[in-house]
């Protein structure tokens, strides 16, 4: 079901003393209008120049129905009470504040709604003639205000004047407006955490046209949130040459992974084209109706191996991410463990829903962020499991730097070969080229294995064991814990204890007795036949172990 969001901001919003009163009040009148109470909240921004709420209505009716508004009350209905509410509490305006506030927009870098009406009023060729003294059919005060918008966007590069009084506007120029106004919010957000505010003068706002944008890869240095009601998020990057992008990313499934100093790179991201559905479906079929991450990695694994490993992850967060979509407006339904129930027309209604989103956001492309190392990367120099460091040294022996560097990623590289080196899983040849051994990868894997068992033991005060285990043998279940290398169920036997990778979280129990299975190549750790349980059984919730 749909939910409705919306944005209350009054002309001088600031002088309404209690603004959460005012919004309950608009709220009432709309509940009148639309003759239904509403389940509904509110965000108040106190924190910009215009104070503002965000709000969310469940796409419900008092009656259990989708709520339905109309478009006419939806352009104007809002607003309208809105309007009311607002003249109540402070007054009509008078015309000399109606005035001033229109006056406010002749030099605004930001799009406005003088802009609004001049694009109502030209055509294809993005021509105005103003040299009449009124040229609209309006007010000689209004068409002063469009002569004078004229001359500030031609001073600003966005319009040229050409002959006197006749101005022809840069195409998208309302887009570099956006733009502008983008930067500027940018660093208003970002002057109380940058300290050198100089370096804010050079800041980037990441745009795309047409699908197309530029590629910049480095560290993250702040990130949050840009848009609470379509949960939008920024990061700001800071590239190999120390210059600083503001990139909003959507609600991207890598912000969650990356931290401040996390390396990644940004690069154009696409709307849906429907492929990403069809996929679903494809697997979903394998699977007995049922979408399955696992069982589509494998498939990835053994039939697609012209992706290449490291984009692999990202390839399947591209579905997921899909799919989080579709669960939101009740296309398909989710499962544990990455799966989800997938119906037979996944496509037709997949396309159905990309129309509406086309639509609503205007055709706008959002950039993707490939989160390249979480961790810092001066983190990861004495390692023992496989980093990006490592992979960016085979690839360095393959095809070259997959990224540009600067010092800091060059000298922890360095640092990584002489550690490698020291730990035999690596050799310097005979014409002073590094090599990694050919098993290097794979021994880091079993290192971190072995490094994350030791810890668990000692925290538990047993010994670790690092043998498999085997299939449908029972152990004691302890909770789980995730790794570069994926998900391991820790479990033991007596005062040893193991670790069992498994492909999703496991749905038990600590202290439960279980067995581990392999069902259509998936392993998986279930309660034992006989459900025998400790005494010392928990029942928490989250049964992720801290490492």
């Amino acid at each position: 079901r749909h939910h409705w969001r919306f944005i209350i901001s009054p002309e001088n919003g600031h002088d309404i003393e209690d603004f959460h009163g005012y919004v309950r009040g608009v709220m009432k009148l709309v509940e009148k209008d639309l003759q239904t109470s509403l389940t509904w909240t509110a965000a108040v921004h106190y924190d910009t120049d215009d104070v503002h709420a965000h709000v969310i209505v469940r796409g419900v009716n008092d009656r259990g129905e989708d709520l339905v508004i109309g478009q006419d009350y939806v352009k104007e209905g809002f607003r309208r009470r809105a309007q009311e509410v607002a003249t109540e509490l402070l007054g009509e305006r008078s015309l000399d504040e109606i005035r001033k506030s229109q006056e406010k927009e002749v030099e605004a870098l930001r799009v406005t709604s003088l802009d609004r009406f001049m694009a109502n009023q030209m055509g294809d060729e993005r021509m105005l003639d103003v040299r009449a003294k009124t040229n609209f059919g309006k007010s000689i005060f209004y068409e002063g205000l469009i002569k004078g918008r004229l001359r500030f966007l031609a001073a600003s590069g966005l319009a040229v004047e050409q002959p006197p009084g006749v101005y022809m506007l840069k195409e998208d120029y309302q887009d570099d407006l956006r733009a502008i106004a983008q930067k500027n919010e940018a660093v208003k957000r970002l002057y109380p955490k940058i300290q050198d505010h100089a370096r804010l003068d050079g800041l980037s706002v990441y745009v795309m046209k047409d699908g197309q944008g530029p590629e910049v890869s480095g560290r993250i240095v702040d990130k949050g949130i840009m848009d609470e009601l379509y949960d939008r998020k920024y990061v700001v990057v800071e590239d190999m040459s120390a210059n600083l992008h503001f990139v909003a990313v959507g609600d991207a499934r890598s912000y969650d992974k990356a931290e401040k100093g996390s390396l990644v790179t940004i690069k154009p991201g696409t709307q849906a084209t429907g492929k990403a559905d069809q996929n679903i479906k494809m697997i979903a079929d394998m699977n007995g109706g049922i979408y399955d991450a696992v069982v589509h990695k494998a498939h990835v694994e053994k039939d697609m191996k012209f992706i290449p490993e490291e984009d692999r992850e990202q390839y399947i967060d591209y579905h997921l991410k899909r799919l989080e979509t579709l669960e939101k407006n009740e296309i398909v339904k989710p499962m544990d463990g990455g799966r989800y129930e997938i119906p037979a027309d996944v496509i037709a209604q997949g396309e159905e829903l990309t129309k509406k989103i086309n639509e609503r956001e205007k055709k706008r492309y959002y950039p993707h962020m490939n989160v390249l190392s979480a961790e810092p990367v001066e983190r990861l120099v004495h390692a023992e499991k496989k980093t990006w460091l490592d992979k960016e040294l085979f690839k360095q022996a393959k095809k070259g730097p997959s990224i540009p560097y600067d010092a800091g990623v060059s000298q922890a590289l360095a640092e990584r070969r002489d550690w490698l080196v020291k730990q035999d899983l690596a050799f310097i040849q005979s014409n002073g080229e590094f090599a990694l051994r050919g098993k290097a990868l794979q021994q880091l894997d079993a290192m971190e294995v072995y490094a994350a068992g030791r810890k668990l033991a000692k925290k538990f005060g047993v010994e670790f064991s690092d043998k498999r285990v085997k299939l449908d043998q029972p152990v004691q279940y302890g909770g789980f814990v995730k790794l570069e290398t994926g998900t391991w169920a820790i479990v033991s036997q007596g005062k040893e204890l193991q670790l069992a990778r498994v492909d999703h979280e496991p749905k038990l129990e600590r202290g439960d007795m279980a067995v581990l299975k392999q069902t259509e190549g998936k392993l998986e750790l279930q309660v034992a036949p006989a459900r025998a349980k400790s005494k010392g059984r928990t029942k928490d919730k989250d049964q992720e172990m801290e490492l």
